[in-house]
């Protein structure tokens, strides 16, 4: 279809339902809603039949409603885009011209297919309109006529009198006489249904009037001298009757030179030079309006399409400006870029040197570690080795200990036996003192035994005294062995409590072995990281170089850029300046083609 006709039903349902409802329709079908489209575009019909039936299913109406109304309303937008084929007397002369611009598109855009609108006159106010197109857009066709008769505001009874595929009929019932009709009977008598040129008509009148005159003349004896007479005056009649037409032809003429071709009155004369002139000057007229027609449409769409181009131009020209600023700030900001990147450039390769230091230091740093880790690790393992020893001889002074509590419960018990040897000793030293005075009362007989009984209370005292003293001796020795048995356990809790403490270090030590051993490992990968991290360093600053070198040339290329936008922008100035003034001689064009009537 083309592309004039599918942007106007594209512009009324964007009018009618808004473009955020539209433009998803017209993504779906396959058409580029943000696309222009020109006159000479030629779309396909499935994308528009597509989006028409989008739209009316979006709107809940038929296709057929839907087209009703867009041939309406289209009416209103092709006035708007075409005012100039609107500028006809009646809405006949209208419906006349269709046929012609449609026929203009058909030759002008190679695969175009418009529908045919042929209007044929069949009475002073009817017309036959025959519709043909294979698209069968009848609805649409209705609602055009309907705006029709609203734009011109005329009554035109529009009766169908068929429809069938590919084609329908209407019949136009006007409110006005739409074709003049002018019959000259005396023509059309002399004629005799065949004779078409006017000197034979005439002289056949002539040779009628003479035969008239001479048998009059001898019927009635009339003067000789009358037949002249007679036949002058039948000649200027013949001649005024067969001449006529000729008033029409020159209106039709004079319609020519005041630039109206719109056919208006149809000669009856019997198919003479008159009727065959003034049907000639119609065809003229038809043709030349044909002409017109596609000048006015080609006008008109290079008048919408410089307005499309205008704005396109004044967007590109704005476009263009907010470019060269951007080109501008960028030529700046490129030359700032170059002197900041070769100042980056210095500036890292200093901090490459002083990262290399750090690295070398941190390398060197990283050895040590490893060799004090090591040391810490053999220290931990002799402090580890001193506690297990230490366990062991908390474990022997803790037999030492228990020996000396029962040191100290024999002791006891060795003080127990000797008070029990110092009570047998007083029991022995009185029953030797009895023993003796029993011997002093048994006289001689008793000596012996009191002399035995002297000696056992001698030994009784001494065992006395031995107790005695064993006793003293044994409870120094036992308060002694009491202080000592206290002291060693005070000792044995002393290295316990120790003993905890150091297993406590040592777990404490080993955690933070452990944990330092961790930020070594950390630091010693860190330490290879920044290693690595310094040789890519290096070849960065390689790189730097070289986008210093680029940043340079950049710079100049985006002054040379700056300068051919700048160029560009004066040159799309001009473009639209040019612009202007076609869409000036594109008006004055179209002004000149409206002083013809078509």
């Amino acid at each position: 279809m083309k592309g004039t006709v599918v942007k106007t039903w594209i512009n009324t349902l964007t009018r009618a339902y808004s473009k955020e409802r539209i433009h998803p329709h017209l993504k779906a079908a396959g058409i580029d809603p943000n696309q222009t489209i020109s006159p000479i575009d030629n779309i396909e019909d499935d994308k528009i039949f597509n989006f028409i039936n989008r739209v009316a299913t979006d709107q809940k109406l038929s296709t057929e409603e839907l087209w009703l109304k867009i041939g309406e309303d289209n009416i209103v937008s092709f006035y708007q885009g075409f005012g100039s084929f609107f500028k006809k007397d009646n809405l006949f002369q209208f419906l006349s011209s269709m046929n012609d611009v449609h026929q203009v598109v058909r030759k002008r855009i190679t695969g175009s297919n418009p529908p045919g609108l042929d209007l044929e006159v069949i009475g002073s106010q009817t017309a036959r309109l025959t519709y043909r197109s294979k698209r069968n857009m009848y609805d649409y066709l209705h609602g055009l006529l309907i705006g029709a008769q609203t734009h011109f505001n005329e009554d035109v009874t529009v009766k169908e009198c068929a429809r069938r595929d590919s084609e329908m009929v209407l019949e136009l019932t006007f409110p006005y006489v739409i074709r003049k009709k002018k019959s000259y009977r005396f023509s059309k008598l002399l004629s005799l249904g065949f004779i078409k040129r006017l000197d034979v008509k005439v002289s056949l009148f002539l040779t009628i009037g003479a035969f008239l005159l001479t048998f009059l003349q001898q019927a009635f004896t009339l003067p000789v001298y009358l037949l002249p007479a007679g036949f002058g005056l039948l000649s200027v009649f013949g001649l005024n009757q067969a001449m006529r037409p000729v008033k029409a032809v020159r209106d039709n003429l004079t319609d020519l030179n005041n630039k109206a071709f719109v056919v208006t009155t149809d000669v009856k004369s019997g198919n003479d030079e008159f009727e065959q002139l003034h049907e000639a000057i119609n065809d003229y007229k038809l043709h030349l309006s044909e002409d017109f027609i596609s000048f006015m449409s080609m006008t008109e769409e290079l008048e919408n399409f410089s307005l499309d181009l205008n704005l396109i131009s004044e967007n590109m020209s704005e476009t263009s400006t907010d470019i060269r600023q951007v080109v501008d700030e960028l030529a700046t900001t490129s030359t700032t870029q170059a002197e900041e990147t070769e100042q980056g450039v210095s500036q890292l390769e200093s901090n490459i040197a002083a990262i290399t230091t750090i690295t070398e230091a941190e390398l060197t740093s990283r050895d040590l570690l490893t060799e004090q880790m090591k040391k810490i690790k053999s220290a931990f393992n002799n402090l580890n080795q001193t506690k297990r020893a230490l366990v062991k001889s908390l474990h022997v002074f803790e037999g030492v200990k228990n020996e000396s509590v029962t040191l100290k419960e024999k002791g006891k018990e060795i003080e127990k036996i000797t008070a029990v040897v110092s009570s047998i000793a007083e029991q022995t030293n009185l029953l030797a003192l009895n023993a003796s005075i029993e011997a002093a009362r048994a006289g001689d007989m008793g000596k012996g035994f009191s002399v035995v009984a002297e000696e056992v209370r001698k030994l009784a005292t001494e065992s006395n005294e031995a107790a005695e003293a064993i006793q003293t001796n044994l409870g120094s020795f036992l308060a002694d062995l009491d202080v000592m048995v206290g002291g060693l356990t005070d000792q044995f809790q002393a290295i316990g409590n120790e003993t905890e403490t150091m297993n406590e270090a040592i777990s404490e030590t080993e955690t933070s072995y452990q944990s330092i051993d961790t930020i070594a490992e950390k630091m010693m990968a860190t330490t290879s990281q920044l290693e690595q991290e310094t040789k890519a360093i290096e070849q960065l600053f390689t790189t730097m170089e070289s986008l210093a070198a680029i940043a340079v040339e950049n710079s100049a290329s985006t002054e040379e850029a700056s300068a051919n936008v700048q160029t560009y922008t004066m040159e799309i100035q001009k473009l639209s300046q040019e612009l202007d003034q076609f869409k000036q001689l594109t008006q004055s064009f179209k002004q000149e083609l409206q002083t013809y009537h078509y």
